[in-house]
């Protein structure tokens, strides 16, 4: 090259850089456009394309602003939204402007061009654009049609679970072990499943067979690489798109000899399955043809020739291929990425695995039926991860670029028309000052519509918004369920599972998702199909029974019975029960029908009732036909023969016993008579906690650690034992060491709320299985009830040779004035022996001290947690106490959040009645899931917040609140217990300042069994001590009988 070509091609470069420069300045005189980073003559910023596209221009976004401009080529201009509010304005206010698509060169070759016969996503915004998605919304994509194609989802999503487990049965019978955990690559499996899933539906064939021997057919993958090649000619375009005109023509890098051949390549595929469908809709299958009326076709391709039928202009072949891959493309790469990048999520996050899995079991049951799509709109937490995955991983992160069709304004910067619109909602869903925690899996925040009104537009917005959202969503839900139901899952190693997207125009992991899998019930799925056969007579006999039943209702014109979930043969629907048994209740409720529904516990009918009107009619109208008990196997044992107040059947003997009970231990003179001791044990554990700090060296200023549940029980049973016979066991020796009586008696109560628990299934086994004893409850429960009857039987022998002694042995003269519980009722037993026997005593005794105990200990930690949690309320209760205002605001707001006792003592009908207009019939045993009741939304505002105001001046009367009961059978120790937690709760308020251990709250989760203890224990630092300190050291400063009067 001599020297003179030189300069020219100089001169001409450096001209050119002139007049852009000119031109850029004469343009941001004229209007503000939006700031865009420097760039290069020709490519623009081509050069600044780095992958993944998406992180790429979010780093640009954060340099240079959340509307920029880029130059893609010489031509080409491009802005890029990356913020909630201007991508609101761009596809809101501004819809109609950008509903126009960029014409560009690789959609003019794979999408059979721009205006006509192109597919809905590449096609020109007019009336082409609107027939084509009328059609397809219409036809295709409609609620109606969703559903239709729910059975081939469900039906490929277990035939693939099928596969893997018999992958598994082979490989474990191969490697001649047991049961273990095979290693899988999940991303074939998933292409595999919904590759499946759209050809069933677009022509009911189906490429992944079930020979199990790992082979993929030739046509299969055929069309898997046909669909790869067009994700990476997506890619490749690119760049391709935006080149010069000269260089497209001369096909630089071959990229469209490419295009070209995978166009034909598609057509031909397409075109031979539109033939065929149509052949099968002409002709039966001995060759003759079929009247057009008599076809039925299920298939998308057969119901779309069936509109080609009525008018060919309006669905010609064209149009069909176009809808076609329009739907393979999108149904087939982007839902694999979706379920792909929630299993990595969820194996990052195993507790949220877990979670998922408890919400299918449920609704569902295990192992009963597998996930359908009729039960996932009531799966809202599998909805909620498949949400945030959306959000965190949106399958198409630029969207589909738009287009303006005319001049506009957005975040104050003029658009001209022409301009492309990029939309980055990888960047707008992981921005900060929408999303609290953006980077997080959180799936908790798309609960209850908490996320409403937030820029979560995974699937667009505006009149161009995918339409296929609803049929995404079920693929997607089926295919994450059926995996979270059938398998447990594991990381392959100890390290998180790598979370770097790949590249595309879509947003596939980089590293393609491995993971150890293990059947979770399907491995023994064919021992299952031939239990279910062994049990197949049983449930035509329950069948049977249930038919006559249902005929004599007929007959009689009496109102059906509550709905219930699917259940076992004798079993019934034991196989539900989660812990804790209220939630699983409550769960189990919002599925089928919310106030009242049914289930059978072995071959015992119950009704649960879980709404206020619903409990109010059981408990109000119905008082007297839900007065009994159910006579369960465990309480004939520890309830000597249903002996108790709370197991005896409605009678002369329970009224009996209640008149006992209420006239000469629970009146109010009594329990004010109790007042005392309750006082001197809440004014002795503060003494314990003041000297425990002292004698760990700290000042008045200083805090000590405490686990608070064993002190509250140490508080709640001397003063319950101080009641029953004027005897405590813990001392003020305060060395933290407890007495072997002590220790023994806690070890009593809590094996006994353990077998409560444990009886939950135990009692409705059948009566072989309990005799056999089954786990060994039954020897449990019967060396507890010696032991208890050994343990109070010493106490009143003890109580009734102190009473003689008293008295001389002179049993003629009157009764000494006792004030224990004991000393009360044998005083009864003197002046009528068959009043109140010793049985009697024993069954008032033990009721009082399993009552008084842990369930009152209960409700001072998890009051003490709300405080925790809530410091605000401590300073409004320590100052309510300063200025001696007794008012139980904080107590009932906490039994309505955390019921002593969440089912209350289980009810039986003693007649036939109807309740929420359903009939109830003798013998079905009640349970009333206060726990549901008190956080009824449609009773309580905010009812899962902690709101004491609520209970201010009786803003809340009329209201079911209901922690002790209701009727004739409601617990009629309420005021006792509400002193002695009031005391117990104030002094610690009073004497104490309170913190939490950390900055992060207080655990709320509720254990197991039949009451509500804490999964967590409480442990926190209390001791500053208040300016009252010292009167609770030495006086009576908070006065019993104010609250009382």
């Amino acid at each position: 090259m001599d020297t003179s070509t030189l300069l020219i091609a100089l001169t001409l470069v450096l001209l050119l850089l002139l007049l852009t420069a000119r031109r850029r300045r004469s343009g941001r005189l004229r209007l503000r456009l939006p700031p865009e980073p420097p760039g290069l003559p020709l490519v623009g910023h081509l050069h600044l394309f780095r992958k993944p596209l998406h992180r790429t221009l979010a780093r640009l976004a954060a340099r240079h602003g959340a509307v920029f401009r880029l130059r893609l080529g010489s031509r080409r201009v491009a802005v890029v939204v990356s913020s909630a509010p201007a991508a609101e304005e761009c596809l809101g206010a501004h819809d109609v402007a950008f509903a126009g698509r960029p014409r560009l060169p690789s959609a003019g070759i794979l999408s059979y061009g721009w205006a006509t016969l192109s597919t809905m996503g590449t096609a020109a915004y007019g009336p082409y654009w609107r027939h084509v998605r009328r059609v397809a919304v219409a036809e295709i994509l409609s609620a109606h049609r969703v559903r239709q194609f729910a059975g081939a989802h469900a039906r490929e999503a277990r035939a693939t679970a099928r596969r893997l487990c018999r992958a598994a049965s082979r490989q474990r019978h191969g490697a001649g072990a047991a049961a273990g955990r095979v290693r899988v690559e999940l991303k074939s499996r998933l292409f595999e499943l919904l590759m499946n899933t759209m050809m069933a539906m677009i022509c009911d064939k189906t490429y992944y067979g079930a020979d199990d021997d790992g082979e993929v057919s030739e046509e299969a993958r055929w069309f898997r690489e046909m669909v790869e090649e067009t994700m990476a000619l997506s890619g490749a375009s690119t760049v391709w798109d935006f080149l010069p005109a000269a260089l497209r023509w001369v096909d630089v890098g071959g990229v469209g000899r490419r295009l070209w051949r995978l166009r034909e390549s598609r057509t031909r595929f397409l075109q031979g399955l539109i033939d065929d469908q149509r052949k099968e809709m002409e002709h039966d299958g001995d060759g003759r043809e079929l009247p057009a009326a008599a076809a039925r076709p299920r298939s998308m391709i057969g119901v779309l020739l069936s509109v080609q039928r009525q008018d060919p202009e309006e669905c010609p072949d064209q149009l069909i291929s176009s809808l076609c891959i329009s739907s393979l493309e999108a149904g087939t790469g982007t839902s694999t990425d979706t379920i792909e990048w929630a299993m990595s999520l969820l194996l990052n996050n195993p507790d949220v695995m877990r979670k998922a899995r408890d919400e299918i079991d449920a609704f569902i049951g295990q192992p009963v039926r597998l996930l359908e799509a009729d039960d996932l709109p009531k799966l809202q937490y599998l909805r909620c991860i498949i949400m945030e995955t959306l959000r965190l991983y949106p399958p198409a992160p630029l969207l589909v670029p738009h287009e303006s069709s005319s001049d506009c304004t957005v975040a104050g910067f003029h658009i001209p028309r022409g301009t492309m619109l990029l939309v980055n909602t990888f960047d707008i869903h992981r921005d900060p000052h929408i999303w609290d925690e953006p980077t997080s899996f959180i799936p908790e925040r798309f609960e209850d519509g908490r996320s409403e009104g937030k820029m979560a537009i995974p699937f667009g917005m505006g009149r161009r918004k995918c339409p296929a959202e609803n049929l995404g969503m079920q693929m997607v839900g089926l295919g994450l369920g059926t995996m979270i139901q059938c398998f447990e899952w594991e990381r392959v190693g100890e390290e998180l599972v790598d979370m770097t997207e790949g590249s595309g125009l879509t947003m596939p992991k980089k590293v393609p998702l491995e993971a150890f899998y293990q059947p979770l019930h399907l491995a023994a799925m064919d021992a299952l199909l031939i239990a279910l056969f062994l049990l197949l007579l049983i449930a035509l006999m329950e069948t049977a029974r249930v038919r006559r039943s249902g005929t004599q209702r007929r007959a009689g014109n009496v109102p059906p019975p509550p709905p219930e979930p699917a259940g076992l043969p004798l079993v019934g629907h034991l196989h539900l029960f989660r812990k804790p048994l209220h939630r699983t209740l409550a769960r189990l409720a919002a599925r089928h029908g919310g106030a009242v529904f049914g289930l059978r516990l072995g071959s015992r009918r119950v009704a649960v009732v879980s709404s206020a009107p619903a409990a109010e009619e059981c408990l109000g109208a119905h008082d007297v036909a839900f007065a009994d008990r159910p006579r369960l196997p465990s309480g004939r044992i520890l309830s000597y023969d249903w002996s108790t107040m709370g197991t005896a059947s409605y009678g002369p003997y329970w009224r009996h016993v209640r008149r006992v009970a209420v006239t000469e231990i629970l009146s109010a003179r009594r329990v004010q008579h109790f007042a005392d001791v309750h006082v001197r044990e809440a004014r002795a554990m503060a003494r314990h906690l003041h000297r425990a700090a002292v004698r760990h060296g700290v000042g008045g200023a200083a805090r000590v650690r405490v686990e608070l549940k064993s002190r509250l029980f140490e508080l709640l049973m001397n003063t319950m034992m101080a009641m029953i016979c004027d005897k405590t066991y813990y001392g003020d020796d305060d060395d933290g060491k407890v007495s072997k009586e002590a220790r023994w008696f806690r070890e009593m109560v809590e094996e006994t709320m353990a077998l409560s628990g444990a009886s939950t299934v135990w009692d409705f086994l059948p009566a072989a299985l309990r005799w056999v004893d089954v786990g060994g409850v039954g020897r449990r429960l019967w060396r507890l009830r010696e032991s208890r009857t050994r343990f109070l039987q010493g106490l009143i022998n003890d109580e009734r040779k102190e009473m003689e002694q008293e008295q001389g042995g002179d049993r003629a003269q009157p009764a000494a004035r006792r004030r224990t519980m004991i000393g009360v009722l044998l005083s009864v037993q003197r002046q009528d022996p068959d009043a109140c026997p010793d049985q009697l005593i024993r069954s008032l005794c033990i009721s009082s001290l399993e009552a008084g105990t842990d369930t009152s200990a209960d409700t001072i930690e998890w009051a003490m947690s709300l405080l925790l949690n809530n410091p605000n309320v401590m300073r409004k209760a320590r100052d309510e106490i300063d200025a001696f205002i007794g008012q139980p605001c904080i107590i009932m707001e906490t039994l309505r959040l955390y019921p002593p006792a969440p089912l209350l003592v289980p009810h039986e009908a003693s007649t036939d009645c109807s309740i929420a207009g359903f009939h109830i019939t003798r013998g079905t045993m009640l349970l009333v899931n206060t726990f549901a009741i008190h956080r009824d939304p449609q009773v309580w505002n905010e009812p899962t917040s902690f709101i004491p105001e609520r209970f201010e001046n009786g803003r809340s009367e009329g209201k079911m609140a209901i922690p002790f009961g209701m009727g004739r059978c409601k617990c009629p120790a309420e005021n006792l217990g509400m002193q002695m937690v009031g005391l117990a709760l104030g002094t610690m308020i009073q004497c104490f300042e309170w913190e939490r251990v950390g900055e992060e709250l207080v655990d709320m989760t509720e254990g197991s069994g039949l009451t509500m203890p804490k999964e967590y224990k409480l442990m926190h630092p209390p001791c500053e001590q208040t300016k009252h300190t010292p009167q609770c050291m030495h006086s009576n400063h908070i006065d019993p009988a104010r609250p009382i009067s």
